[in-house]
């Protein structure tokens, strides 16, 4: 009769498996993965773990690693044991144990390795490496067999990876402009990040616009970012998620790829430590945020109420608000009067509001709701006043 093999249970020892961790994940499909730890000398250090969970790619996944990225690892062992040691946790976690954005130690000295579950549990990923075989025991943990390796290791937070990314530091630019660096440091998010080229197509002017408008900006960055953690294995088509905008990202799936609010996805699940980057090719905008005639909202402080050196009245407007405040002053016809808010108003070309006796409460918005005739010269964004057709 073969001696029993002793693995530890919340500290407590019994009598299972005499396979340890690695014994298992050969026996299971992921025969190349051992092989691997063996040529990075870290053998004794998982084998000889007294509780361990092993994420263990499946021999089909090692070898659909890139030639390049296996090149690398072969040649620099720092780096492939680190890589190695981020598949292995110093505890035992079951599959049901596992818990949605869940953070976990690694062996590797101060990362941790993010879970998710999507579509109720049916579908289960560490770093967005789908689990396919779960719950393997071994005398020392369990082995959950995976469908690629997870690589590279998230070092980044989400705005370090979009400044640092050679492709995405036009977004990351972005992002220091409405002055979110901070808000997006936090856990966790999604984010459908335009790379450079897509931000390259704005026009020239449509940019420096974005860029003056700090509400404008940070309405249209929010479209792109999602709460939560959804890498691609969690995605279905016809998929609707909210933005932190408050507007919604319709996701497709199918066999020409994903696309969200029409933008093609070029990479998915570029990981950092905060989150999943998925990076597309067009910017997004709100659906009534335009270039011409559309709204535009932006932070104000005093407005002037001169009438215009062309003497245009604003015949066409119909309510100044002031968004603190409950108050909407309906203009009618002609200059009208605004107590509260305007006293007058003129409408050429460009809108333009001037005179310190007018003003809305610091900080606020201010929203003008134009009624336009085809005639008329579409009105455009000046010092941060919101134009609703």
């Amino acid at each position: 009769m073969p001696a029993p093999i002793f693995l530890c249970v919340l500290g407590v020892v019994a009598a299972v498996s005499q396979a340890n961790i690695l014994d298992t994940a050969k026996a299971s499909g992921c025969a190349k993965l051992v092989s691997i730890i063996e040529d990075a000398g870290l053998t004794s250090a998982l084998a000889n773990s007294p509780c361990a969970t092993l994420f263990a790619p499946s021999d089909a996944a090692i070898a659909a690693i890139p030639a390049d990225v296996y090149s690398m690892l072969s040649s620099n062992r720092t780096l492939l044991q680190e890589v190695l040691k981020f598949h292995a946790l110093p505890s035992k976690t079951m599959a049901a144990d596992l818990q949605n954005d869940q953070l976990l130690a690694t062996f590797s000295s101060g990362t941790k390795l993010r879970t998710n579950i999507y579509n109720g549990g049916k579908v289960v990923t560490a770093q967005g490496s789908r689990v396919i075989k779960a719950d393997l025991p071994a005398s020392n943990g369990v082995v959950h067999v995976i469908d690629r390796l997870i690589y590279p290791v998230p070092a980044l937070n989400l705005p370090l990876v979009l400044t640092f990314d050679k492709d995405l530091s036009s977004l990351g630019y972005l992002l220091y402009q409405a002055n979110l660096i901070s808000n997006f440091s936090e856990q966790s998010f999604t984010v459908f990040a335009p790379n450079n080229p897509a931000i390259a197509k704005i026009p020239g002017q449509e940019y420096n616009d974005l860029l003056m408008n700090f509400t404008e900006l940070t309405s249209v960055l929010s479209l792109h970012v999602v709460r939560g953690t959804v890498f691609s294995a969690g995605l279905t088509d016809g998929q609707k998620v909210k933005s932190l905008q408050g507007g919604t990202l319709d996701i497709h799936v199918s066999t020409d790829g994903v696309t969200v609010n029409g933008a093609k996805v070029l990479q998915t699940d570029l990981s950092a430590t905060n989150g999943v980057i998925y990076v597309i090719d067009t910017l997004l905008f709100p659906p009534k945020m335009m270039t011409s005639g559309k709204t535009f909202m932006a932070p104000i402080n005093v407005f002037e109420c001169k009438v215009h050196k062309n003497k245009r009245r604003v015949d066409h407007v119909l309510a100044v608000t002031c968004l603190q405040q409950p108050a909407v002053t309906p203009l009618g016809s002609g200059m009208g009067s605004c107590p509260t808010l305007l006293r007058s108003a003129t409408l050429s070309s460009q809108l333009s509001l001037h005179d310190s006796n007018c003003q809305c409460d610091t900080p606020s918005v201010l929203v003008i709701k134009q009624q336009r005739p085809s005639s008329m010269p579409t009105a455009k964004l000046t010092k941060g006043l919101a134009i609703t057709p």
